[in-house]
């Protein structure tokens, strides 16, 4: 060996070195992380849950609502104004045309709540619905045989 070279460590001081560090990596991995203990509220702090709760039936199970079903009420005319709060409408119920406006009462359980460029919103107990425009009627082309 050169006289200038360094002297090698002895094998067994680096397997030792490997021993500590696995050793201080176990107590590390076996002490518990957190300090803080984590107590549970005695029983009698927690509010009765009464029985009526438990049986209950979720929302998700409930059947979903039904569609509203179609009124009986169709648009046969209409004044229409460029505000259409101010558009009057000429309506075939069962009880015979009527004549209303935006929030005027058309029976005794519908009401025309909103005038809209797709056509009316009504409210029928509560429950809104729409009725849209009618499709105008295609024009009469008359031809002349002679």
């Amino acid at each position: 060996m050169p006289e200038h070279a360094c002297p090698r460590p002895p094998r067994l001081l680096g397997w030792l070195a490997a021993g500590l560090l696995l050793a201080a990596l176990a107590i590390r991995l076996a002490l518990p992380t957190s300090t803080a203990t984590a107590e549970t509220p005695p029983a009698r702090s927690l509010p009765p849950v009464p029985p009526v709760a438990w049986l209950a039936p979720s929302p998700a199970i409930e059947p979903p609502r039904q569609a509203a079903p179609p009124l009986a009420i169709t648009i046969v005319g209409s004044l229409r104004h460029p505000e259409a709060r101010h558009t009057i409408l000429v309506l075939d119920t069962p009880d015979g045309q009527r004549v209303a406006g935006e929030g005027d009462r058309i029976t005794a359980t519908l009401t025309l709540e909103a005038i809209t460029p797709d056509g009316v919103i009504l409210d029928h107990q509560g429950r809104q619905q729409h009725l849209a425009w009618p499709e105008p009627p295609a024009p009469t082309l008359m031809l002349d045989t002679e």
